[in-house]
């Protein structure tokens, strides 16, 4: 999942289970360890070393006993500073290191696993450098898993790509979602928050949690300085707070590792309910300065590997998450309109250029079939029903009813030239 999804919460959960139930755990955050300055520039089998240590003090605090481990880890460093394994290939080198040490801590886990399995929790897997993500599967989490019998829980932000087939058959996978509504009134309701509200925090956050919980907490925030919560403290609050979603969460956050220049690109492209290499390319330089010039081959690469977008197969394009697009897409058409409408103004003529070239492919092969006269007939009705902001959630409707009626899939584009000629003539902004 995202950042600011709810990974850490989740595997704080189960050590709070693992410990009602007396079962032994441990938990390492990954990201932690791979960013300190120690574990920079070591070997391979100094990694796999840090991350059994790690896991080893995780278990020693909840009773197990590791003692023959320490003293297996000790030899080992002891003879290896020494030199006294001599110049041998670094295959060997792992023989002795598998033997010695990772053989150890599995013979101390087999002892303790007898009377409960033992649970591992590996927060931020993603964060293990793909040169040492090998080995440390083939190395740890393969040999604790099946011959110790350890259960491993791990997040992350990709879905882990595991290679030993031993090891993907017993992970089961599940991707951590935004909340619905009914989630957020949940949420709410522990905050001593009324439920009346859920509507309105949904309506800005999408239930994205990490925002949900921002939201929140300003409006906690606003109560513990003696102001009342209402409809109306609400609405006067709201641009405020979208501000400092943005500012503090979104950016400070959810985007903390990106760069400003993707940031910003982000930004743009959160007005567009779809975007492709062609309209990236076009789109972003005009808007972002650091992507003019030379720079513009980049964007289209650099904004793709971001993990808040994600390919569409139904839409055949890319998307921002949609809960951050409301978001963004909210905020920039409040605060700076004449912006919104001269982002959506460059959207429609792009796309006016690209139907442009569609019609001179297809024109005949429209003309034919008379599907371009009834989809054109149809087009403004289907737009006027839909409204201005609904058109984010109603897309993958229409792009699966305009495949049933025969259309094309590059028809969606006609809808959404339209949509954006629409939002560029927008003269009153509302302000929710």
């Amino acid at each position: 999942g995202l950042v600011g999804m709810g990974k850490t919460t989740l595997l704080a959960e189960f050590t709070a289970e693992c410990h009602d139930r007396e079962v032994p755990y441990a938990y390492m955050d990954l990201q932690t360890l791979f960013e300190s300055e120690g574990i920079k520039n070591v070997t391979e089998i100094k990694t796999e070393l840090a991350v059994l240590w790690g896991l080893a003090a995780g278990l020693k605090e909840k009773g197990v006993d590791l003692s023959l481990f320490d003293e297996a880890c000790l030899d080992y460093v002891e003879n290896a500073s020494a030199g006294r394994y001599g110049k041998r290939e670094e295959e060997t080198h792992q023989q002795i290191f598998r033997t010695k040490v990772v053989d150890t801590f599995i013979s101390c886990i087999k002892a303790r696993s007898q009377k409960t399995s033992v649970v591992l929790l590996l927060d931020n897997v993603d964060a293990i450098p793909a040169s040492l993500m090998d080995g440390i599967e083939r190395e740890i989490i393969e040999p604790l898993m099946l011959q110790a019998g350890c259960r491993f829980v791990t997040t992350g932000l990709w879905e882990n790509r595991w290679k030993e087939y031993a090891v993907r058959r017993h992970f089961a996978k599940n991707r951590l979602e935004s909340f619905s509504p009914d989630l957020v009134n949940q949420q709410l309701r522990l905050q001593r928050i009324e439920e009346a509200y859920a509507g309105e925090v949904f309506g800005i956050t999408g239930g994205y949690p990490v925002l949900t919980a921002a939201l929140v907490g300003y409006m906690q925030e606003m109560i513990e300085r003696g102001e009342e919560l209402s409809v109306e403290s609400f609405q006067a609050h709201q641009i405020e707070w979208m501000q400092r979603l943005v500012d503090e969460v979104v950016d400070g956050v959810v985007l903390e590792k990106a760069s400003s220049r993707v940031i910003k690109a982000l930004h743009v492209l959160a007005n567009l309910p779809r975007f492709g290499p062609e309209i990236i390319s076009q789109i972003i330089p005009v808007n972002v300065s650091e992507y003019s010039g030379p720079l513009s081959s980049i964007a289209t690469r650099e904004i793709r590997s971001q993990p808040v977008v994600h390919w569409s197969d139904s839409q055949l394009s890319y998307i921002l998450e949609p809960a951050l697009q409301r978001l963004l897409r909210a905020h920039l058409k409040i605060t700076d309109p004449d912006r919104y409408r001269e982002i959506h103004r460059q959207a429609a003529c792009i796309y006016d250029k690209i139907l442009e070239g569609w019609e001179a492919d297809y024109r005949q092969e429209w003309d034919e079939s008379g599907l371009l006269l009834e989809f054109k007939e149809r087009l403004p009705h289907d737009l006027w029903e839909i409204g201005q902001d609904d058109i984010w959630e109603a897309v993958p409707l229409i792009i699966g009813q305009y495949q049933q009626l025969g259309y094309p899939v590059y028809a969606l584009d006609y809808f959404q030239a339209a949509y954006h000629h629409r939002a560029a003539t927008l003269r009153r902004v509302p302000a929710n």
